[in-house]
């Protein structure tokens, strides 16, 4: 199963700040009507806000020249800081190949940091990428627990992994009882695979 992660986009919020002496960094700046400036001082002193801010700055070339490898740095300086909406755009950016190459190890960094913030779109990529040792070490556990966790998020694609882990014992004690009951939701959603395991 493809990805799909999607571009939070730039809503920039010019005026949201962390900190008082932020605020007034932000009022000096506009009177001298620059934008862009005033975002570079606060991202420089550590504001996450701003680093996003700058990101999109440069994905969309407003106050910039457009400039795709920077908003990925940006983006990314903010990602490690726990920005959600960053860590959306740098996994659309590896995605996409937008200012920076597809890095499958690297990816999966961003993708566990987007599960672990509750991202429910990120929960079955990180279950099968465990699943297969994709970008990530092997281990059945954590792939049953992150299918677990995206069906229960409300992901039925999640069902026909479920039905495979309780019928071969994978990450979780063996029970064909529990696997049918998978298999059957998944047959039902559509998955012929899912009809051939009844």
């Amino acid at each position: 199963v493809l990805p799909f992660f999607i571009f939070i986009g730039c809503e920039k919020k010019e005026n949201e700040v962390e900190s008082a002496k932020e605020a007034l960094d932000i009022l000096l700046a506009e009177e001298e009507n620059n934008v862009f400036d005033s975002t570079l001082i606060r991202a420089k002193q550590g504001s996450v806000t701003a680093m996003f801010n700058l990101g999109c700055y440069y994905s969309e070339g407003d106050h910039v020249e457009q400039d795709d490898v920077k908003a990925f740095e940006w983006w990314q300086k903010a990602a490690d800081l726990n920005h959600t909406k960053a860590i959306s755009n740098v996994l659309w950016a590896f995605y996409n190949e937008k200012g920076v190459k597809r890095s499958r190890v690297k990816e999966m960094k961003y993708v566990r940091l987007a599960a672990e913030n509750g991202d429910e779109s990120s929960y079955l990529y990180l279950a099968n990428s465990y699943a297969y040792g994709a970008g990530l070490v092997k281990n059945p556990n954590k792939a049953f627990k992150w299918y677990r966790k995206a069906y229960d998020s409300g992901n039925k694609d999640a069902a026909i992994n479920l039905g495979y882990c309780y019928s071969d014992g994978t990450g979780v004690e063996k029970n064909s009882t529990t696997a049918i009951k998978y298999f059957e939701e998944a047959a039902f959603a559509g998955y012929s695979s899912a009809i051939i395991s009844l």
